[in-house]
C-alpha cells in the first residue's frame, strides 16, 4: 500500500476525532444517580487525581521523570510517518451481543505529533431487551520546539446511552455525555548550570448525566510543576520536586448548584550518594515530601472545608561485600492529618515509623541464603474532636528467610520461614488482640540428566494464632493450623507425551483453647482432604492431540470436644467424595484452523455420620458438560488479520437431596447455547 502524505494523515485524525452523532452507552451502573458534582472533574481524565474523602495527593508526571528528559516529547522516529490501525470484535454468548470497535490514528510530521484513539461499544440484552453502546474519543497533539520548549493538546469525549429497545430503537433511560479539554506547556531551562524542568497545565470540563434526575457540571483547573537537580556531582545527586494544582466545578442537581474548589501545594527533596571502594560498593539516598491541600464542597446544605497534610521521609543504604553478599537497611516515617469542618468522621491522624534489613549472600558450596527482618509501627486515630476512644495503634515485627541448596547433581532443596507477630491495641480495651503468623514449608525436587522421570515433594505448615486480652471476648480467640503434603511424578517421553501423578493431604484445624469459659461457645473444627490427580498428555498424530485429567477428591470434617476426663476427642460428622473427569481432543487442520472438542463428567457426594459411624447421604450431585468448536486465527497479509471463535456448549446438573437418609425430589437443569467471537484486525498504512 502506497504511503499516505503526513499532513492527509495529520487531517484524518483530526477527522475521526470529531463527536460522532452514533448512540452510545455504558452498563447501567454508569448511570448511578448518586454520582456527586465533585467527580465530574475525576471523570474527565484524573485531572485533580484526588477524591474528597481522601484527598490523596498525585504525584504529576513530570515529578517522576528525570530533570532533563521532556514530559511531552513524541518518541524517537523518522522526520514524518503515520499509522492508521482498525480492529473490531464481535461477540454472541447465550442472551448477550457485544460489538467493540477501535480506531487509532497516529501521525507526525517533524516536531509535530498528533494521535487519536476512538472505542465505540454496542451491547444488546435480549432477555431484557435493553441496548446500550458507549463512546469515547481522545486526541492528543504535541509541539517539539527548540531549546527545549514545549506544548501539548488533549481533549477527551465520551457519550453514553443505555434504555429499553421499542420499535427496534433505544429509548435512553440514562444518558451521559463528558468533555474535557486541556493544554500543557514546558520548558527546559538551566540555573546554576542544572536543568530545570517546568511545566504548566489547565482546562475545563463539561459533565451533564440524566439518569434519574438531571445533574450538570462544569469545571476548571489548573497545575504548575517544578522539577530541579539543583546539584549533580560525581558521587552526590540532589533532586526537588514542586507541584501546585487548583481546580473549581459547578454543579447543578436539577436545579440550584454550588461552587466546589480543590486547592493542593506538594513539595518533595531527593537525594542520592554512591560511593566504591574496591573490597565494596556503598549507595545512600534520602527523599522528604510534603503535600498540602484543601477541598471545598457543599454538604447537607452547607459549605465543607476538608483539609490533608502530608509528611514522609526514608532512608536507604544498600552495601555489596566481597561480590557474594548484599545488605540492605532501610527506614521510614509518615503522616498524615485529614480535617473537616462539618463531617467529623472524616477526621483522621496517622503516624507510622518503621525499618528493615535485609541480607543476601550466594555461595558455590553453601547455596543462597535470603533472610529479612522488619518493624513496624503505626498510629490511627479517627473523630479527632469528639473522641479517642476510635484509636488504633499497631506495632508488627515480621522475619523471612529462605535457604537453597544444590544437594549433587540430581537433588536441589529449599526451606523457607516467615514469622509476623502483630500487636493491636484501640482506644476500647475490649478489643485489644494480639497475632501471631507463622508459616514453615520446604521443596525437594529430583531431576537426572537422561532420565524420563521427575519427582517433587513438598511440605507445609502455616500457624495462626489470635488471642483476645479482654475475658469476654476470648471466644473468639483462637489457634487455626494448616499442614499440606505433595508430592508429584512426572514421566515425559520427547514432546509427545507426559505423565503427570499427584498426591495431595491437606489438613486445617481451628481449635480454642478456652472451653471452660463461660463466656465462650466452643468452634473446634477439623477438616481433611485427599486429592489424586492424574494428567495425561498425548501429541497423538502431528495433527492431533489428546487430553486427559482425573481428580478423585475425599474429605472429611468434624469438631473437637472434650470427655470426662478432660481430654480433646475427634468427633467426625461429615464425609465426601468428589470424581472429576475431563476428556479433550484437538485438531489442526492447517496453521490457522483448529477444531476443539472436551466432554467434562463430575460426581459429588456429600454424607453425614450417625451415632453409629454409619455414613448417611446428604446430597448426590451430577453434572455433565459438552463443549465443540472451531478457533480461526488468519493473516491475511503483514497488515491484516482475522481471528474467531465458534462453538457449542451443554451442560446437565442434576441435584438430589436427601432428608435423614431418605432420597428427596431430584432438580434437573439443562443448559444449551452457542458462542461466537470474531476480531478483525486492520492496519493501514
Amino acid at each position: 500500500m502506497r504511503r499516505i502524505p503526513a499532513a492527509l494523515a495529520l487531517l484524518l485524525a483530526c477527522l475521526f476525532s470529531l463527536p460522532g452523532t452514533a448512540r452510545a452507552a455504558d452498563p447501567i451502573d454508569a448511570f448511578s444517580a448518586a454520582r456527586a458534582a465533585r467527580d465530574s472533574l475525576k471523570a474527565a481524565g484524573d485531572s485533580l487525581g484526588a477524591r474528597p474523602d481522601s484527598l490523596r495527593i498525585p504525584r504529576d508526571s513530570t515529578t517522576a521523570a528525570a530533570p532533563d528528559t521532556n514530559p511531552f516529547a513524541p518518541p524517537p522516529r523518522d522526520a514524518t510517518g503515520a499509522a492508521f490501525h482498525y480492529v473490531t470484535n464481535y461477540s454472541v454468548n447465550r442472551n448477550l451481543a457485544n460489538w467493540t470497535q477501535n480506531l487509532l490514528v497516529d501521525t507526525y510530521w517533524h516536531s509535530i505529533h498528533i494521535d487519536n484513539k476512538t472505542d465505540i461499544n454496542f451491547r444488546e440484552d435480549t432477555e431484557r431487551h435493553t441496548r446500550s453502546g458507549q463512546r469515547t474519543t481522545n486526541l492528543r497533539m504535541d509541539y517539539l520546539g527548540g531549546h527545549g520548549a514545549t506544548a501539548g493538546f488533549n481533549l477527551e469525549l465520551e457519550r453514553n446511552n443505555d434504555g429499553p429497545i421499542v420499535n427496534g430503537r433505544v429509548r435512553p433511560t440514562a444518558t451521559f455525555n463528558n468533555t474535557a479539554a486541556r493544554l500543557a506547556l514546558g520548558d527546559s531551562l538551566y540555573l546554576l548550570s542544572q536543568p530545570l524542568m517546568l511545566t504548566v497545565e489547565g482546562g475545563g470540563v463539561s459533565h451533564d448525566e440524566n439518569s434519574s434526575e438531571r445533574r450538570v457540571t462544569s469545571g476548571r483547573d489548573f497545575k504548575q510543576s517544578l522539577t530541579w537537580a539543583f546539584l549533580n556531582i560525581r558521587h552526590v545527586q540532589f533532586q526537588l520536586n514542586e507541584n501546585n494544582a487548583a481546580a473549581r466545578n459547578t454543579g447543578a442537581l436539577s436545579a440550584g448548584g454550588r461552587d466546589t474548589s480543590f486547592h493542593s501545594h506538594d513539595f518533595d527533596i531527593g537525594a542520592q550518594t554512591k560511593f566504591s571502594v574496591p573490597w565494596q560498593s556503598l549507595v545512600m539516598t534520602v527523599n522528604a515530601s510534603h503535600a498540602k491541600a484543601t477541598h471545598e464542597q457543599p454538604t447537607g446544605g452547607q459549605l465543607e472545608q476538608v483539609g490533608q497534610q502530608t509528611e514522609s521521609a526514608d532512608g536507604t543504604v544498600n552495601m555489596t561485600l566481597l561480590g557474594w553478599a548484599t545488605l540492605t537497611v532501610n527506614g521510614r516515617a509518615n503522616r498524615n492529618l485529614v480535617t473537616s469542618n462539618q463531617e467529623l468522621t472524616r477526621n483522621y491522624a496517622a503516624r507510622s515509623k518503621g525499618g528493615t534489613g535485609t541480607l543476601i549472600y550466594s555461595l558455590p558450596y553453601l547455596g543462597n541464603f535470603t533472610s529479612s527482618l522488619g518493624d513496624q509501627v503505626s498510629e490511627n486515630v479517627r473523630n479527632l474532636t469528639v473522641s479517642a476512644r476510635d484509636s488504633q495503634t499497631v506495632e508488627e515485627r515480621n522475619l523471612l528467610t529462605t535457604y537453597t541448596r544444590q544437594l549433587g547433581p540430581d537433588f536441589d532443596a529449599q526451606v523457607n520461614m516467615a514469622a509476623i507477630l502483630r500487636r493491636t491495641r484501640y482506644g476500647d480495651p475490649r478489643q485489644d488482640q494480639d497475632n501471631l503468623n507463622r508459616r514453615i514449608g520446604g521443596t525437594l525436587n529430583f531431576h537426572r540428566d537422561g532420565l524420563p522421570i521427575t519427582m517433587a515433594f513438598q511440605a507445609s505448615q502455616v500457624l495462626n494464632h489470635t488471642v483476645f486480652l479482654d475475658a469476654t471476648k476470648s471466644g473468639q480467640s483462637s489457634t487455626d493450623q494448616l499442614y499440606s503434603i505433595e508430592y508429584d511424578l512426572t514421566y515425559k517421553r520427547g514432546q509427545d507425551l507426559s505423565v503427570t501423578q499427584s498426591y495431595i493431604v491437606s489438613a486445617d484445624a481451628n481449635i480454642s483453647d478456652f472451653e471452660t469459659n463461660p463466656f465462650v461457645t466452643p468452634n473446634n473444627v477439623y477438616i481433611k482432604s485427599t486429592n489424586y490427580l492424574t494428567s495425561i498428555k498425548e501429541n497423538i498424530t502431528r495433527r492431533a492431540s489428546v487430553e486427559v485429567n482425573h481428580n478423585l477428591r475425599l474429605s472429611r470434617s468434624g469438631s473437637y470436644d472434650l470427655d470426662e476426663s478432660g481430654n480433646r476427642v475427634f468427633g467426625e460428622s461429615n464425609a465426601g467424595q468428589t470424581n472429576d473427569l475431563t476428556l479433550g481432543v484437538n485438531y489442526r487442520f492447517n496453521a490457522w484452523l483448529t477444531a476443539v472438542a472436551s466432554n467434562h463428567a463430575q460426581f459429588l457426594q456429600q454424607n453425614s455420620l450417625d451415632g453409629n459411624s454409619n455414613k448417611v447421604p446428604t446430597s448426590r450431585q451430577r453434572i455433565l458438560e459438552f463443549n465443540a468448536g472451531v478457533t480461526v486465527n488468519y493473516d491475511f497479509s503483514s497488515t491484516a488479520s482475522l481471528t474467531g471463535n465458534f462453538s457449542r456448549s451443554a451442560r446437565s446438573d442434576k441435584f438430589t437431596p436427601y432428608t435423614s437418609g431418605n432420597q428427596g425430589k431430584s432438580r434437573l437443569t439443562n443448559q444449551d447455547f452457542f458462542l461466537i467471537s470474531s476480531k478483525l484486525n486492520l492496519r493501514f498504512f
